[in-house]
């Protein structure tokens, strides 16, 4: 059985399992020693608490990167477009990159490019840089959510559970714009994300917090000037949204809007 998903999660998220089994023990340890009344109450269910979203991460954990094999993406396959030689794509990753060789094998007949958000020492949280400190990817970073790239100039941008990682709202909201930019009239925008929803707190209790629902995601690529073609999910937790850049662009006075193509 594939744990390796699962033993990721539990490595770059120690300090909140090794306090979480601390929070058990001293809860369980009031629990029995107080009287009964409302201290032995919270006690009991703060060592309820803990224990829930230890064993629901762990197997959510597993449930999404080992048994739906999440990080293969061989599940994304469906929702691409038939592969075009010489097509050019972006895979704009967190730094600790599992991705890029996935859809390289995707489509071995495309020009793909990959750029990273952080390095080691830029990642905004202790988990992304203990990735970042073992398995740093040698990709230039993105600086200020700036993609280097000329206009227009690839067919397909990815954004694969990294835009999370870009705690700063205005800084999310250029990088969507930057994807806007580097991609041709007609290319697409490919985000996966767990959202902060009902799922994904049984799964991961506080830690929901980190990540963003999905209207956050609907809305930056709405006022970067991309239509929704695809939303889908893959399990209950992880949200698939397909995002176009429109053929053609009209100016109004309240910004871009699409136009419609000639019969």
């Amino acid at each position: 059985m594939r744990l390796e998903g699962m033993r990721r999660v539990v490595r770059f998220n120690r300090p909140w399992y090794v306090a979480a089994f601390l929070t058990i023990a001293a809860a369980a340890v009031l629990f029995f020693v107080a009287p009964p009344g409302l201290v032995r109450i919270a006690a009991g269910l703060a060592a309820a608490g803990a224990l829930w979203w230890t064993l629901a991460s762990l197997v959510g954990g597993w449930w999404i990167y080992d048994r739906a094999l999440l990080n293969h993406w061989e599940w994304l396959r469906p929702h691409l477009r038939a592969e075009e030689p010489g097509a050019r794509w972006l895979n704009v990753h967190s730094g600790f990159d599992m991705s890029t060789a996935a859809l390289r094998d995707l489509l071995p007949h495309e020009i793909g490019n990959a750029i990273s958000l952080f390095g080691p020492r830029t990642a905004p949280t202790p988990s992304l840089r203990k990735a970042l400190t073992e398995a740093h990817s040698p990709e230039r970073e993105v600086r200020s959510r700036s993609l280097t790239y000329a206009d227009g100039v690839f067919d397909s941008v990815f954004f694969l559970q990294s835009a999370h990682e870009v705690r700063d709202a205005d800084e999310r909201r250029r990088l969507f714009r930057e994807a806007f930019r580097v991609l041709q009239p007609g290319g697409r925008l490919i985000v996966v994300e767990q959202g902060r929803d009902i799922p994904n707190a049984l799964l991961w209790g506080p830690g929901v917090f980190h990540v963003y629902p999905v209207r956050e995601w609907l809305a930056c690529a709405r006022e970067a000037g991309f239509d929704l073609v695809t939303r889908a999910t893959q399990t209950p937790f992880v949200q698939l949204l397909v995002f176009e850049r429109p053929e053609v662009l009209v100016e109004s006075t309240s910004g871009r809007t699409a136009a419609p193509l000639a019969p």
